[in-house]
């Protein structure tokens, strides 16, 4: 042992007089270390998408735990946070804060704070998932990051670590497309187009401001009006294919898109049927940390026709609700009538054949697009005279309106419901399934006339549609159609719905985690029992 000691001695006073120290090759290793992952080449990424600072910490005390450790990061204020792994409490870490806008930096400060004590040369990765907010970062900015450990080493303190760069990738994501609103384009009637520029909502696009648009109309047609209004209006209404700019300007985010409707008429006395036409667009626009920039023109090329009246309708009728149903279970007849053809018909009407088995609770009018200006709702027992007023939806472009039926006298039953629209405009149906016009009724035992149903007995509700097309002033009969639809009555039934749901909120999740799920079955509202 002397004989060792005075040998290190010796290397000892060697190394003073030299001014050369030797350091084991078993170096300590650093507290804190960051770098970046998912990222592209050279350490670059598309705005939008997420990539990550992976932070590798390790106590590095060989004989004492470390005391109030804790990992600091401030995000550049280039980046948003996205996620932490973990996102909450697991291992080592005992919290995880979050503090959005940072003492008024505009910067988010994340925080992961070790149990204490962190046992000495206890280590691990630490993940914050970050972006370039899509759409509002110029090409090329550089995210800095450093991030600090605190109180990980021997002597209690802070470590930064060397800053790490990302840089964000972008490009102008721009899509021109002009539609035909009104085909087909017909001579001496209002034709419209619509104009549509559409940033990209996909990584790497940029918000594009200061857009212009401008317009050029097949020659000889007229202009008549645009929304939004071009810059000419109202002067140029009724013009000849005059120049449409629309100055603007407009700003459009990505996954955003700006629209200009464009109304125009062909003379017959210009146009002839079938002849081809050219309407042409284009935009100019300021991506972000970008110059101007043109974009287009693109073209829509179409044929002109002299009009044909072309009359037709349709109805079909669904069953909703628990079907087959059993007794005294409500369930609903859903009707849905349509102006097919290319001109209002007249005298529109649909009439329902209430079963003999039924009893009706209410009834809906309906909503539509292009819709009629009123829906009246009559209907008729077996004890009145004719159809009486149940209600009327004069707004039924706005509205569903339900009415429920009165109270009739004893022995007295709905026989058919009819539904009034006057005129229903070319292109008339219900919005969607849940405005259809629609009946709301039971099965019942016995029938309205006394006599008993029985399970498995056939229920059969059958409708009429029609209607009438106005040529001169003579009414010409276009429609008449049956619609039925039928169904078996259910005994008694159970349908249960079983459920899944995730309590523990967050993810992903890291090894070792818990996650909490519920488990229930549920019974249907649809069930009888």
């Amino acid at each position: 042992m002397l004989k060792n000691a005075s040998f290190l001695r010796l290397i000892f006073a060697a190394a003073l007089l030299s001014g050369v120290w030797l350091v084991p090759t078993s170096a300590v290793a650093q507290p804190l270390q960051k770098s970046a992952v998912t990222v592209d080449p050279g350490n670059t990424k598309l705005t939008g998408a997420t990539f990550g600072y992976r932070l590798t910490y390790s106590c590095t005390n060989t004989s004492t735990d470390c005391a109030n450790a804790r990992v600091v990061d401030l995000l550049p204020a280039e980046v948003e946070l996205v996620n932490t792994i973990p996102t909450s409490p697991a291992g080592d870490v005992a919290a995880i804060n979050v503090t959005p806008n940072f003492m008024g930096t505009g910067r988010t400060q994340v925080e992961f704070v070790f149990v204490n004590p962190l046992t000495a040369g206890n280590s691990g990765d630490l993940l914050i998932n970050v972006r370039f907010p899509n759409g509002s970062t110029p090409d090329g900015t550089v995210a800095t990051n450093t991030a600090d450990g605190i109180n990980l080493e021997t002597t209690p303190g802070t470590f930064t670590t060397p800053p790490v760069d990302v840089t964000a990738v972008a490009s102008p994501m721009v899509t021109l497309t002009k539609t035909l609103l009104t085909d087909p384009a017909l001579l001496d009637q209002t034709v419209q187009y619509r104009l549509r520029m559409t940033v990209s909502g996909n990584d790497g696009s940029l918000d594009v401001s200061g857009v212009t648009f401008s317009d050029t109309l097949p020659a000889g047609s007229v202009f008549q009006g645009a929304t939004p209004a071009a810059d000419c209006e109202p002067g140029c209404i009724g013009a000849v294919a005059p120049a449409l700019v629309w100055s603007g300007p407009f700003s459009i985010d990505a996954s955003q898109r700006q629209d200009i409707v464009v109304s125009v008429l062909f003379p017959s006395a210009t146009f002839t049927d079938g002849q081809s036409v050219t309407n042409t667009f284009s935009t100019t626009g300021t991506p972000v940390g970008e110059p101007t920039e043109s974009y287009g023109p693109i073209g829509l090329t179409h044929t002109v026709e002299t009009f044909t009246a072309s009359p037709g309708g349709s109805l079909a009728k669904r069953t909703s609700g628990p079907i087959p149903p059993t007794f005294n279970q409500t369930f609903d007849w859903q009707l849905d009538p349509r102006n097919t053809g290319n001109v209002p018909l007249d005298g529109f009407a649909v009439v329902d054949d209430v079963p003999i088995e039924v009893t009706v609770l209410n009834v809906t009018s309906g909503r539509y697009d292009n819709p009629p200006a009123s829906v009246a709702i009559t209907y008729e027992t077996n004890l009145s005279a004719g159809f009486v007023a149940l209600g009327t939806n004069g707004s039924p472009g706005a509205a569903n309106q339900t009415f429920t039926v009165p109270a009739l006298a004893a022995g007295e039953f709905i026989t058919r419901v009819r539904w009034d629209f006057g005129q229903a405009p070319a292109g008339m149906a219900p919005t969607n399934a849940a405005n259809r016009p629609d009946i709301r009724s039971q099965v019942i035992n016995p029938d309205n006339l006394g006599n008993p149903v029985s399970v498995g007995d056939t229920v059969q509700n059958c409708a009429d549609l029609t209607a009438v097309f106005d040529v001169g002033g003579l009414d010409q009969p276009v429609q008449d159609l049956n619609n039925c639809r039928s169904f078996q009555i259910s005994g008694p039934f159970v349908q249960f719905t079983p459920q899944k749901d995730r309590l523990t909120t967050g993810g992903p999740f890291s090894i070792g985690q818990t996650i909490r799920w519920r488990l229930r079955v549920r019974s249907s509202a649809n069930s009888s029992d």
